[in-house]
């Protein structure tokens, strides 16, 4: 059985199994062949293709005037993406500059009141901020963050006691948060609540092929037929949570809902060229035309049209280049014991000190 170290104000916060560093997994065959799709597709090339990855008129970098707040404070969510990224960055390159920086970031955070951490889509995905919490204590033993952990999970919409959103991507972030919690707290509703909001979610709207759920934007009563689809976003975003979760418990469940997703959905969401995408995977579906479906789907546009996508679906083009990667990085985990497990299904070559 594999085994969960918790956070316990001991200089780790470490979580077994553990992935292996960047490199150390060669995807092969199948699997290989999307990544590389991927380079020279859509997400290789979005810069080339994508208004909002022109760096010099858009507030993250520069000018001044258009860097953006919240209801006149920090607005925390783009940040969390980005720290999942310098991370990689650094697991990858050892760049000595990101410690430091992320060190800067969440300190800034920590200082922040209460209110602020209860504010748009931050409040419902949380679970990837205290993520960077956890890795980054792993790394300086700095107490403070298990602080800002705790004010992080005091902010979050209440996904300890139900279901406080029915949009599919919150809900694909947001349901482990709890889980996320309990590594610090130990608490034991906090580890059953997530595995509560999954089961709810899934008992209501996952009762069609692929993995996923019905949700077009938001999950709805009468909308969970197989005419129905699930958003981009939600499908890598959920794979992303299946493979913390697998970590973060050991349960092997986690790694059999991520492989059904990622060999039934995302396949789907983009042409055999990785392209050009669509907004939302049906997992019924025979007419992806340029047409709203009047009725079915939620949003006043058309979602099921292969496209760029730069103005008309926006999050999933810019997001969905982490599906893959994150898989494959996910396919071997660092034991307890100094072992290997294989966690998910793809031809690969693996190479680790173990014994």
């Amino acid at each position: 059985m594999l085994a969960v170290l918790r956070c316990q104000r001991q200089k780790t916060c470490a979580v077994f199994p553990s992935p292996l560093p960047p490199g150390a997994i060669e995807p092969r065959g199948w699997l290989a062949q999307q990544l590389e799709l991927q380079v020279h597709g859509l997400c290789g090339t979005y810069d080339e293709i994508s208004d909002f990855l022109v760096y010099d008129t858009n507030g993250w970098v520069d000018p001044e005037r258009l860097r953006t707040a919240l209801q006149t404070g920090p607005h925390f969510w783009p940040g969390m993406p980005l720290l999942a990224a310098f991370r990689s960055w650094y697991e990858y390159s050892g760049d000595e500059r990101v410690i430091p920086f992320i060190t800067k970031y969440l300190r800034f955070q920590n200082t922040q009141p209460p209110e602020v951490f209860n504010r748009s889509w931050g409040a419902f995905r949380w679970g990837d901020n205290i993520d960077s919490a956890y890795w980054l204590y792993n790394r300086t033993g700095a107490e403070w963050l298990l602080d800002l952990v705790t004010k992080m999970h005091s902010g979050s919409a209440d996904y300890v006691n139900g279901i406080p959103t029915w949009h599919n991507v919150n809900l694909a972030q947001g349901f482990r948060e709890p889980l996320q919690y309990w590594l610090l707290s130990g608490d034991e509703k906090h580890h059953a609540a997530t595995y509560r909001n999954y089961e709810t979610v899934m008992d209501l709207y996952g009762q069609f092929p692929g993995g996923g759920f019905a949700g077009d934007e938001n999950s709805r009563p009468g909308y969970g037929d197989p005419r129905q689809g699930f958003e981009t976003c939600g499908i890598v975003e959920l794979m992303h949570s299946y493979e913390m979760l697998t970590r973060f418990t050991g349960d092997r469940v986690w790694t059999d809902r991520c492989e059904e997703l990622a060999f039934n959905s995302l396949p789907a969401s983009y042409d055999p060229q990785q392209k050009v995408m669509h907004y939302i995977t049906c997992a019924n579906s025979v007419q992806l035309d340029d047409r709203r479906k009047h009725g079915q789907f939620e949003n006043p546009f058309a979602m099921q049209a292969y496209k760029y996508g730069v103005r008309q679906y926006r999050c999933c083009p810019h997001n969905y280049g982490m599906g893959w990667p994150y898989y494959a990085l996910e396919l071997w985990l660092a034991t307890t014991d100094n072992g290997l497990a294989a966690s998910m299904y793809a031809a690969s070559k693996v190479t680790a000190k173990v014994g």
